[in-house]
């Protein structure tokens, strides 16, 4: 493969000792740009490296040619709550391919971290705090959906942090957009990488796993869409109405029989994930004050088993626009 570059002119030097996460398929480091061109952002950025042993599957042309046109979508793509992705440079070495992204850089971390500090600290979340956050991340994947786009793997680590100042607010944004992830998983035809690679907590159960609830044997689909993607939102949603009562006992509860798993002790991942997909088990949405009863039933109406019943990004967005009023 040709050395190639899609998207912005401008160059970089990726600093290897500054590595700021590492993700499904590669390493973040910091990164400095070093001839402009047509960038016009922060002389700051964030170079992903994509694991070696994924770039194989890049080098294939059909594969790749897939992956280009996502990519010539994405990185047209400029949204508030979405992270800008600039360019992808491919770079031929002795053993292979070496594919890199350019993207925005956030110092402020990923919602994951801001989670687990909370949950360290004891530090409880502002109720409409936790509401603003929701709309951000529903408005960026009302975005992506409205651009024929799944994200497939969202998720806290996957949700970045701009943090305020200059008159600006905080905001959220979703990372992770250019789809690799989603392209493999179909490459292995296996669930192996997403179960592998991928929190189950934050899967829905049609990728956990096809299993039959009530009867209904034909509601299951094992490919990632834009529902799949409202269910992963509001896992997330369910983690920040937790941080608002700083009650983060994960409880799931079977919607046929009743029968609740997770009270005694946190589930493991693939405990959880056996819950979900051989019981029907489903996270249980606890909204005590000072919780909004809205966003409480926002998440519950993300939450559904049956995908048809889940409501979609954008019915989303304007539910928590009312919980926001």
């Amino acid at each position: 493969m040709q050395h190639a570059q899609i998207g912005s002119t401008c160059q970089y030097h990726r600093a290897n000792t500054r590595k700021i996460g590492y993700g499904s398929i590669g390493e973040d480091f910091q990164a400095a740009i070093t001839n402009r061109g047509d960038y016009t952002g922060n002389d700051t950025v964030a170079a992903r490296r994509v694991y070696m042993q994924y770039t194989a599957f890049l080098e294939n042309p059909s594969n790749y040619a897939r992956f280009r046109e996502r990519l010539h979508i994405i990185l047209r793509l400029t949204h508030n709550h979405i992270v800008k992705y600039h360019k992808v440079a491919v770079c031929p070495t002795l053993v292979g391919a070496n594919f890199e992204f350019l993207m925005d850089y956030y110092p402020g971390g990923s919602l994951k971290t801001r989670i687990e500090t909370m949950k360290n600290s004891k530090t409880l979340l502002d109720p409409s705090r936790a509401v603003q956050y929701s709309i951000h991340l529903a408005d960026g994947l009302s975005f992506l959906h409205q651009n024929n786009l799944t994200h497939g793997d969202l998720k806290p680590e996957n949700v970045l942090i701009e943090c305020a100042g200059d008159g600006r607010p905080e905001k959220l944004l979703i990372s992770d957009v250019d789809g690799l992830v989603t392209l493999l998983r179909d490459a292995i035809s296996s669930l192996s990488l997403w179960h592998g690679r991928s929190s189950a907590r934050y899967q829905s159960p049609e990728i956990l796993g096809a299993f039959t609830i009530a009867a209904r044997e034909d509601v299951w689909s094992a490919i990632p869409g834009a529902k799949t993607d409202v269910w992963s939102l509001g896992s997330i949603m369910l983690d920040l109405l937790r941080c608002i009562t700083g009650d983060h006992q994960e409880v799931l509860r079977n919607p046929v029989t009743g029968k609740v798993m997770g009270q005694e002790r946190r589930l493991g991942s693939m405990e959880f994930q056996a819950a979900v997909v051989v019981h029907g088990c489903i996270p249980v949405v606890n909204a005590p004050p000072p919780v909004p009863p809205q966003l409480a039933e926002c998440v519950r109406c993300c939450l559904q088993v049956h995908v048809n019943e889940r409501l979609s990004a954008e019915e989303l967005l304007r539910k928590l626009d009312y919980c926001a009023l």
